[in-house]
Order: C-alpha cells, then sequence, then structure tokens
C-alpha cells in the first residue's frame, strides 16, 4: 500500500512540473515530464492532454491531432481542445 501511494505521490508531482514547465512555456521541458508518465500509464487523460497542448504549441501539429483526437473521445466537451484541433485545422487551410 506505502508503495501504490509513493508512486501516484512521484506521478502527481512529474505532473505538476510538466504543468509548470508548460505555464513557462518550457514545452520541450513538459514533453519530457509526461513521457515519463505515459511510460508508466499510455491511458493518462491528463498526460495526453498536455502532450497534445505541448505539441500544438511547438507546431507538431500530427501529434498533436492524434492526441486531441484521444482526448475528444473520452470528453467530447473539452473546449480547449476541441479549440486547438479547430485551430490546426484553420492553419493547415492558410498553408494550402
Amino acid at each position: 500500500m506505502f508503495f501504490q501511494f509513493s508512486c501516484l505521490k512521484k506521478k502527481d508531482s512529474i505532473f505538476e512540473s510538466a504543468q509548470s514547465k508548460f505555464k513557462e512555456y518550457d514545452y520541450l521541458g513538459c514533453l519530457s515530464d509526461v513521457s515519463v508518465i505515459l511510460a508508466d500509464d499510455s491511458t493518462n487523460l491528463s498526460a495526453i492532454r498536455l502532450r497534445g497542448l505541448a505539441n500544438f504549441y511547438l507546431k507538431n501539429y500530427n501529434d498533436a491531432i492524434i492526441d486531441f483526437n484521444y482526448v475528444i473521445g473520452l470528453n467530447k466537451k473539452d473546449s480547449v481542445v476541441l479549440s486547438r484541433r479547430g485551430d490546426i485545422l484553420f492553419y493547415s487551410i492558410q498553408e494550402f
């Protein structure tokens, strides 16, 4: 039981670090932290959402779309993810 609590606390700490880096515009650092979380739990919705947003701001649009589609599949009311996915479509049309 202690081990399980310890692991959860560590994941929370890593996620907080990822969020902090995201807020400081350190998107690569954020991706690094999120990768640690997802290596252990590949279905962590919060981590996938944050990875998608970091990829969006790094203009890694294909990777962002994959994450956004996954998040929207589980939470169709996530307005931030819906908006950013729409932005990617808008940007891709502008480049065309």
